[in-house]
């Protein structure tokens, strides 16, 4: 698994600076490329600008400003198709309860290590 090269952008969206600027650096490890949103608003207007060149989101669901749930509804309405794993330090449970399952590429728990991560981005850029 962690052998893969990977194609496409990944926009990681997680108010923790150190989160993102980690999960950044495994992910461009790998071939892809990345970009970073502090929020949900930032988030939002990156998709809104790039949209169509973004494979797949990465965010946290608690985030100031706009939080992930608000944020995902939002690209939705821009990018019907976007593919979105949501990640939170709460349990899949109690993070998702606004959330349909369906919506929702997949749950990555915070804290995640290198090999679920990109195993997570693997399905989600090869389509499995």
């Amino acid at each position: 698994m962690l052998d893969w090269r990977g194609s496409g952008t990944i926009l990681v969206v997680d108010d923790e600076d150190h989160v993102r600027n980690v999960t950044e650096m495994m992910l461009t490890q790998f071939g892809l490329n990345v970009l970073g949103a502090s929020d949900g608003v930032e988030a939002v207007d990156v998709i809104r600008e790039q949209g169509d060149s973004i494979d797949l989101v990465i965010m946290d669901l608690t985030m100031p400003r706009m939080g992930g749930e608000e944020a995902f509804h939002e690209m939705r309405v821009i990018r019907p198709n976007l593919k979105v794993v949501m990640t939170s330090g709460y349990n899949e449970m109690d993070s998702s309860s606004g959330l349909g399952k369906q919506d929702v590429f997949e749950f990555l728990q915070k804290p995640f290590d290198l090999e679920n991560l990109i195993s997570t981005v693997r399905r989600a850029v090869e389509g499995s």
